[in-house]
């Protein structure tokens, strides 16, 4: 338990340096229609790339992210990322696909997600639609009890409003291809 209980403080302590000094880093996994072989989405996978450890899985770090109240600020850097990506593709001639990407409970809870997504968007000049956000199962999980105990925003509801798909659909297939990727 000692242990555990100390690599968890690692973990935390080096995600905030990682978050600080540019480890972390979004990868793109293309969506493709078997039918007709072209891309139609993307999914934005978080990357974490350790100095001394090399690249370390999500689900090593996710949860600590999670606990420590990180993962807002990551969610945040990837947001702005797979936008100013997004953006860059389009300036370049790129034709845009809808980008799919993880949002948490925690991220849910406590950031103003469809408030970022909509400035961001607005000052990036992108079309909110372009977004697709898929819930991880805690997400679905704590908004089916939210619904439950009559709260005040409906953050999903305010995400629809704005164009943004979300959905809770591909959760257990995007976590098993962000763990094997």
């Amino acid at each position: 338990m000692a242990r555990r209980l100390k690599e968890r403080i690692a973990i935390e302590s080096s995600l905030r340096t990682a978050l600080q000094s540019r480890q972390l880093d979004v990868h793109y996994q293309p969506i493709v229609d078997i039918e007709s072989h072209r891309v139609v989405a993307l999914e934005a996978l978080l990357r974490w790339k350790h100095p001394s450890h090399g690249y370390v899985r999500p689900e090593r770090f996710v949860s600590v992210a999670e606990e420590a109240g990180l993962i807002v600020p990551i969610g945040d850097f990837v947001l702005q990322r797979l936008i100013e990506d997004a953006v860059h593709w389009r300036q370049a001639g790129g034709k845009l696909v809808p980008i799919a990407f993880n949002v948490s409970a925690v991220q849910l809870q406590r950031s103003n997600l469809a408030e970022n997504i909509a400035r961001l968007t607005r000052q990036y000049g992108l079309e909110p639609s372009l977004l697709q956000v898929e819930l991880t199962e805690s997400a679905v999980f704590e908004r089916r009890e939210a619904r439950n105990q009559e709260t005040g925003q409906d953050v999903v509801g305010s995400l629809r409003e704005l164009g943004v798909c979300a959905s809770p659909s591909m959760i257990s297939a995007s976590a098993t291809r962000a763990s094997r990727t």
